[in-house]
């Protein structure tokens, strides 16, 4: 699968998604602010995440068809990675926007990346960059009224990268090697 076929626009899409996402740092912190004092951040939270999370499992079965055991097992797995991130780094509502964040950058850079590297060393720079991101992201988290620099939230970042390039291996990337051969 490609989610690209030209490597402008896929380096344009790749960019403009970390831009939004230092551009929205701020406004982040502040929306999540206005969230807490009226008592909607964790019914926002919980929403958006479970809307990624339909999303997802919506687009790998239905338009993907990507039905099988292992597929399903990979989603449900994926998921159990998420419970425990939330469990262990992510408990508040407004740690939960790193796990809707940085797994769709992941998969960006994944598929630019690999129209100039073959697939294997395009995991490995889209990893480094999403970490990258991610710690640019805190770093300049700690510069921004209403935002936190945290570890936690870094750790979130990476792993819930990590976990949706996992996906895409298993899922997509790997079936699409069987049906070549």
């Amino acid at each position: 699968m490609n989610l690209f076929t030209d490597r402008f626009k896929a380096s344009l899409a790749t960019s403009l998604y970390v831009i939004g996402l230092y551009i929205t740092t701020g406004v982040v912190g502040t929306l999540q602010l206005w969230l807490r004092q009226h008592g909607l951040q964790r019914t926002v939270s919980a929403t958006l995440l479970c809307v990624f999370v339909v999303l997802v499992v919506y687009l790998v079965v239905v338009r993907l068809n990507r039905r099988s055991v292992g597929d399903i097992a990979a989603l449900v797995a994926a998921g159990l990675v998420y419970a425990y991130l939330i469990k262990t780094y992510a408990k508040a509502p407004s740690d939960w926007i790193h796990l809707i964040e940085y797994p769709p950058l992941a998969v960006i850079a994944y598929y630019t990346l690999k129209l100039s590297v073959s697939g294997s060393m395009a995991f490995v720079y889209a990893m480094a960059l999403t970490t990258a991101v991610g710690a640019g992201d805190e770093f300049l988290q700690s510069y921004v009224p209403a935002r936190t620099a945290d570890l936690h939230d870094f750790i979130v970042n990476v792993i819930s990268s990590a976990v949706s390039l996992a996906v895409v291996w298993i899922v997509i990337e790997r079936k699409e090697k069987v049906v070549e051969s």
